[in-house]
């Protein structure tokens, strides 16, 4: 549906992007893709050589293949979009079929970073929050559901995490057609980008 309305959240690594994409989901009954499923699959690496990889560089996504991918949607044709496993760092498994919908969320650090997918984009949001809260949540997180070490976890992001945000990612928000700044609040957040996409009589629970 060439109408389809994509609404594309932006911010810094563990900014409360992927739950405020699941409420405005839950909401529109909107599909989300996540850029993290876009990483490239590094075949061609060892699993230790994969480990070594800066993943918040903008060159480890696949952004040709996320571009086919919601102009598919937009002209409603249903995607394959792939599985991304944080464990053996590639893609694994079965894709998982998206269909097309009136609203299609995209989620991800770099949703505002490349004027291909901007273009496609009707919402604009970026996430302002501190990298001292971005990296508590990013310590658990990752220790907790991706079973790193803490350590590993505190040097990606002093090494990798905010080097690339300040160099590609914090200079995207001037795509945004909202910034929201402030601690993670993904509830109110939600409840703003609603606003702005304009849907009448959409309530959070």
């Amino acid at each position: 549906m060439e109408g389809a309305h994509i609404i594309a959240i932006a911010g810094l690594s563990c900014s409360g992007k992927s739950t405020t994409a699941r409420l405005i989901a839950e909401e529109l009954s909107a599909p989300v893709l996540s850029l993290d499923d876009y990483y490239l699959p590094l075949t061609e690496l060892s699993l230790d050589e994969r480990k070594r990889c800066n993943f918040d560089a903008p060159e480890m996504f696949d952004m040709p293949l996320l571009q086919e991918h919601l102009w598919e949607l937009l002209n409603s044709e249903p995607i394959a979009k792939p599985h991304y496993d944080f464990f053996e760092f590639t893609r694994v498994g079965a894709c998982d079929i998206v269909e097309p919908a009136p609203y299609i969320v995209l989620e991800g650090q770099y949703s505002l970073f490349w004027s291909e997918i901007n273009q496609l984009c009707r919402t604009r949001i970026f996430l302002d929050v501190t990298p001292l809260e971005c990296l508590a949540r990013r310590v658990y997180r990752d220790v907790h559901t991706r079973g790193r070490d803490e350590t590993e976890v505190r040097w990606r992001f002093h090494n990798h995490v905010l080097p690339m945000f300040d160099r590609h990612i914090h200079p995207s928000r001037e795509n945004a057609t909202m910034v929201i700044e402030g601690p993670p609040n993904s509830q109110a957040n939600a409840e703003k980008i609603l606003g702005q996409v304009h849907v009448s009589g959409v309530r959070l629970a």
